[in-house]
């Protein structure tokens, strides 16, 4: 028997990497040899698998700085 994880156990493992990345100081580098940062790849996925999300969730989501994200 598999048991699927809940919304709540994904969305804390999900903050728990984003706070360790963020920790470890990799949101620049590249991902996996592409052209975009670790930041941007997050984003282009979160975009690409979910409908009706807003710039001000996705920033807050992803702990993104809305002060930087609004000057880029």
């Amino acid at each position: 028997m598999i048991l699927e994880p809940d919304l709540a156990q994904i969305d804390s493992i999900r903050a728990f990497n984003r706070f360790y990345t963020a920790k470890i100081g990799v949101l620049e580098e590249g991902l996996l040899n592409s052209p975009y940062s670790l930041t941007e790849a997050r984003v282009l996925y979160e975009l690409a698998h979910r409908d009706g999300l807003t710039a001000r969730d996705l920033g807050r989501e992803l702990g993104l700085d809305p002060a930087i994200s609004a000057a880029c």
